[in-house]
């Protein structure tokens, strides 16, 4: 089932939820984009997952959505889908309807229970499935996610309008003109070409949503050709952020050096960078600690365990000063937090002690060992504690 959490018999949950929502998509697929997340959320212990996250495979042509029918046992409660912060909704290629499962989904990502939210809707699926499911849908996609779907197939002649038939098998991917958040890089999408001819959308921000803007662009006929991603980040009197992806993780691959060679088009490295970037920029630092029906109330028996987490430094970017937010599991845990430059080589080490259990802070003043302010550029921080490691980016602005 859903929920309680498959990590351990407690009263938290993981995290982040990922509901896979095409049915006849392969396992292999299906496997490759759980490991992509397994490797940003780190391990967990108990589910079949070993993975801080949960995962939920809706079935439509069996009537069995996420949102659970009444007189069912199947799929969430809105008072379970509230335990969890993230929200990750794989279409594929060939999702099936779901706009059963909009209202619900709306309404948790448009509730303000003090933390942020955050909901990454992906594959070439996706954006059409909304669109054309009915209003309600639709008005999700335009007025909540701040996406609009343009055109089937961003190959194709004039999608988007005034462009030409692009026949790259390795169609590129490049960061639109002020993206949220960086993207992986440099990443195309495999099949835009014979033999697949896979159909990527073409998706434009919402213009009554001023939050909303492009994140990727395709790269067509050696032009711009947007967008292929589209991101909201806390549009007014709302705590939530959003992504839309006119593709899935497993689409990605590291731009060969011929565009048109299949058979160089598939080291998967930027599925792993996307996933790392998304789920960072959304926010998967910590999970609710939650009270639900039928579970022991909070206090009535042994305290829920602390689960160990690294948060998002902030700022990130960061030119200055910033800090990080951490947490150790049990009292008295050897914790170390490392700082490395894209070359592996150790910066600074921020913390190397045992600690309390809970949660921490570190705040790093952007200079390394030796006292010297580092230079601009992309820098990792990794943490160590117990059997928990975790890694994270960090980017120093001029």
């Amino acid at each position: 089932e859903i929920l309680p959490s498959s990590m351990s018999a407690d009263t938290t949950w993981n995290c982040v939820l990922s509901v896979t929502t095409n049915p006849i998509e392969s396992e292999t697929l299906r496997d490759l984009e759980d490991a992509a997340l397994g490797a940003v959320l780190g391990s967990g212990s108990g589910d079949g997952l070993t993975a801080r996250f949960d995962r939920y495979d809706a079935r439509y042509n069996n009537n069995t959505g996420l949102s659970r029918r009444p007189g069912t046992e199947v799929g969430a409660t809105a008072t379970q889908l509230n335990a969890y912060q993230v929200i990750n909704w794989r279409a594929g290629s060939s999702q099936s309807s779901n706009d059963q499962d909009v209202p619900m989904l709306d309404a948790w990502l448009r509730t303000n229970n003090g933390t942020r939210r955050g909901f990454w809707g992906n594959g070439p699926s996706f954006a059409p499935t909304m669109h054309y499911a009915g209003t309600v849908a639709r008005n999700f996609l335009n007025q909540t996610l701040g996406t609009r779907y343009t055109c089937a197939s961003a190959r194709s002649a004039n999608c988007p309008t005034g462009t030409a038939l692009d026949s790259t098998f390795c169609l590129p991917l490049v960061a639109a003109a002020t993206p949220a958040f960086g993207s992986p890089g440099p990443a195309s999408l495999f099949g835009n070409g014979c033999r697949t001819l896979l159909n990527y959308p073409a998706i434009t921000p919402e213009p009554t949503i001023p939050e909303a803007l492009g994140n990727l662009s395709y790269w067509k006929n050696g032009s711009l050709a947007p967008y292929a991603s589209i991101t909201v980040d806390q549009p007014s009197g709302l705590a939530y952020r959003s992504v839309v992806d006119a593709f899935s993780l497993y689409h990605l691959r590291r731009s060969p050096t011929d565009s048109h060679d299949p058979g160089m088009c598939n080291d998967m490295t930027p599925m792993y960078e996307r996933a790392f970037d998304v789920l960072g920029w959304l926010g998967t630092a910590e999970c609710p600690t939650v009270m639900i029906s039928g579970l022991p109330p909070i206090g009535s028996g042994p305290s829920p365990p602390v689960r160990p987490f690294l948060g998002e430094a902030r700022p990130n970017p960061a030119s200055g000063a910033t800090r990080i937010a951490f947490a150790v599991a049990r009292n008295g845990t050897p914790t170390r937090i490392d700082l490395f430059d894209v070359t592996g080589r150790l910066v600074r080490r921020l913390v190397d002690r045992p600690m309390d259990a809970g949660r921490h802070e570190v705040a790093w003043d952007g200079r390394a060992a030796n006292g010297a302010r580092v230079g601009a550029g992309l820098y990792f921080y990794r943490m160590v504690s117990g059997s928990f490691m975790e890694t994270r980016k960090l980017v120093v602005a001029d």
